[in-house]
């Protein structure tokens, strides 16, 4: 129901899990998947949005804490992680 994205069918096999005898293992996936309902379903519903290029942009900034352990001044390093990032872009100078 899940690799389709059919939600009603979902909760459906979901409550009816009660009536099948199950491992306790399984039960506590099944309560898992209960107490996270409203979660699966927006995950169900926006099956584009995800966490992955934030986790990239925190990766990045691990590794350059890593490798730059010498910045004197947070602020250098801060504007460092912007730059890094594409968070912040110089302003162009103009030439006239």
């Amino acid at each position: 129901a899940l690799k389709q994205g059919h939600m009603s069918q979902f909760k459906t096999l979901i409550q009816t899990s009660n009536q099948v005898p199950l491992s306790p293992g399984m039960r506590r996936v099944l309560r898992t998947f209960k107490k996270y309902e409203s979660y699966i379903e927006n995950t169900l519903h926006y099956p584009t949005l995800t966490n992955g290029p934030l986790e990239g942009i925190n990766n990045s900034i691990k590794v350059l804490k890593r490798m730059a352990f010498g910045y004197k001044n947070f602020a250098h390093f801060r504007d460092r992680i912007l730059l890094m990032t594409r968070l912040y872009k110089p302003e162009q100078k103009k030439t006239v």
